[in-house]
């Protein structure tokens, strides 16, 4: 449409060449707007625009390069190969090799350190989460770190927080018990984007010296023959379907096995996988504590596969949820009817797990009719949830990091013993996302 085309001039007098803001304004150019000349030459499409009442410079001349169409086009949609890092779906194993990149990398200054967070970035949008070690043992260190990506957010918690059992805040996260997989700020209209953890201490007490916690130590619901049928996916071949209603909608995203991990072609020219992660084993494991990791998109495409009447039901389904620990000081987070657990873009992408059945409210706006079906539903994802298949548990170090995306890995901890110190920050999802944008540009030409 010609309309489109004159709106969209990327000359710099229509759009400006440092904010990328548009300084035409669009509502002078006439709905009836025709070329008066259409060329084609190797820099793209030459377009030369009438003078109309409100041009002030006469005629008026726009090139659009032939990539910036073929990105743009509409009609026909085309999608730009590789628009986006491709999402790898992962399960348990990926403990034998998981996402991580080294503070010593993301610390240098310049580029170095820049193409070092590129990575670290890349690595949390292809996996939902990273770790990163060698991180200095003390939490100025750790906020510094959280700092490259973007500036923090602060909620009731704080900004960069430091915290440990003694229900400084009013959240079980500020207590020793057991934490099931969840997804934080189900009570906010934006939950955080991202999480970063670092255990800065985890030592024994006199009365807990000999107590011993296993990483069974929170419920787990095992779901009878769920692998029964034999068209049931196994993890080599489990992909997300991207529409809630269709069972043949394709995907962008490929589930982990140990081999996709060193094949270019599967995650991207940054998004590489570290072995060095040191073994879960670690000194303090007697004491519990282990951080539960879990691809909430994985878990997804199973529900998907095998109970779509619950996934459907999941997609609709409004769950409110509410913040009430900090009621005198900060007050009470609602979400009113809430919201569902998969959410998906326009596209029927699934884009957001968001689940923490701690902070589940009163569900009131249910239909009577689908009580009982939205409960077997959660039971179903539930007992997904709690398969040693999805899990990944790990016992953290001081000196390890771990970030994870909140809109798609849940998170957990198994219930601990002694004196455990732990730091992080919640940062944005369009804080995080803007960045990667940012890098993505610089490092590989892909531009708005």
């Amino acid at each position: 449409h010609h309309i489109w085309l004159r709106d969209h001039c990327r000359c710099p007098t229509c759009l400006h060449p440092k904010t990328m803001q548009r300084l035409l304004n669009t509502f002078q150019i006439p709905p009836d707007i025709k070329p008066i000349k259409v060329e084609s030459s190797l820099q793209g499409l030459r377009v030369v625009w009438p003078a109309h009442e409100h041009t002030e410079h006469g005629e008026h001349e726009s090139v659009y390069s032939w990539e910036w169409l073929k990105e743009n086009s509409y009609d026909p949609r085309i999608e730009p190969e590789d628009k986006e890092t491709k999402k790898i779906l992962w399960n348990a194993r990926i403990s034998q090799s998981p996402p991580t990149v080294s503070y010593n990398d993301v610390a240098k200054p310049g580029e170095e350190g820049e193409q070092a967070l590129y990575k670290w970035l890349t690595n949390i949008d292809t996996f939902g989460f990273s770790f990163i070690t060698d991180v200095p043992e003390n939490a100025a260190s750790t906020e510094s770190l959280v700092r490259k990506i973007s500036f923090i957010r602060e909620t009731h918690y704080g900004g960069f927080w430091e915290f440990t059992s003694n229900l400084a805040k009013g959240d079980t996260a500020y207590t020793n018990i057991a934490l099931g997989a969840h997804t934080d700020n189900t009570y906010f209209t934006d939950p955080c984007g991202l999480q970063l953890f670092h255990l800065l201490e985890h030592s024994a007490s006199e009365s807990s010296s000999s107590t011993t916690y296993t990483s069974t130590t929170y419920p787990n619901t095992k779901l009878p023959n769920l692998y029964a049928s034999s068209a049931s996916p196994t993890s080599n071949d489990t992909q997300i379907t991207s529409n809630p209603n269709s069972a043949n909608a394709s995907s962008s995203s490929s589930a982990f096995t140990p081999s996709s991990l060193s094949s270019p072609a599967t995650q991207g020219a940054d998004a590489t996988v570290s072995s060095s992660y040191p073994a879960s084993s670690a000194p303090n494991s007697s004491l519990g504590g282990q951080t539960l990791l879990i691809d909430g998109f994985y878990v997804a495409s199973i529900l998907r596969s095998l109970y779509p009447s619950a996934y459907r039901l999941l997609s609709e389904i409004r769950i409110p949820a509410h913040a009430a620990g900090e009621r005198d000081s900060a007050g009470i987070f609602s979400t009113g009817e809430g919201y569902t657990v998969f959410s998906h873009n326009a596209s029927g992408e699934l884009t957001q797990v968001r689940w923490n059945n701690d902070d589940r409210s009163v569900l009131s706006s249910i239909s009577p009719s689908l009580v009982e079906e939205f409960y077997a539903a959660l039971r179903t994802f539930h007992s997904l949830l709690t398969t040693p298949d999805s899990e990944f548990l790990i016992q953290l170090t001081p000196g390890t990091a771990v970030i994870v995306d909140n809109h798609r890995v849940l998170h957990g901890r198994t219930a601990f013993v002694g004196n455990r110190r732990m730091c992080g920050a919640y940062i944005g999802k369009d804080e995080w996302k803007a960045k990667l944008r940012g890098l993505r540009e610089k490092y590989e030409g892909k531009r708005m």
